[in-house]
């Protein structure tokens, strides 16, 4: 099973927390939180699209030490999507978030360290 990104609305004051089965939906999105925010880890505090209200922290319940790691997760699991979608297997894709590689690297377009200019 393949690991998702938690999205950013988890710690947005907008979200809406509802029993339907349906999408999850805030103040910006009340039909619905397009997927490539919910799932693919679009950092809202961006706009989107057309629309213009962006992520608000719920101060109630996170600090912005929660967005700072929620930003580190982010990125790792940006960068393995990008290499699993270059070809790149799974773990050489890990490798590659926790930072032990680049992706240079794992795509064999690099295999030392960088020459000096």
């Amino acid at each position: 099973m393949r690991h998702r990104q938690k999205p950013i609305c988890m710690l947005c004051k907008r979200l809406h927390f509802t029993d339907t089965d349906g999408p999850p939906t805030c103040d910006a999105f009340p039909m619905g939180i397009p997927a490539e925010i919910w799932w693919e880890a679009y950092d809202h505090r961006r706009p989107y699209r057309d629309e213009t209200m962006l992520f608000q922290l719920d101060t109630e319940y996170f600090t912005e030490d929660d967005v700072e790691k929620w930003n580190k997760a982010a990125a790792g699991y940006r960068l393995v999507r990008t290499a699993e979608r270059m070809g790149v297997d799974p773990a050489t894709a890990g490798k590659v978030a926790r930072g032990e590689i680049d992706l240079d690297e794992a795509l064999g377009l690099r295999t030392g360290p960088p020459e000096d200019l």
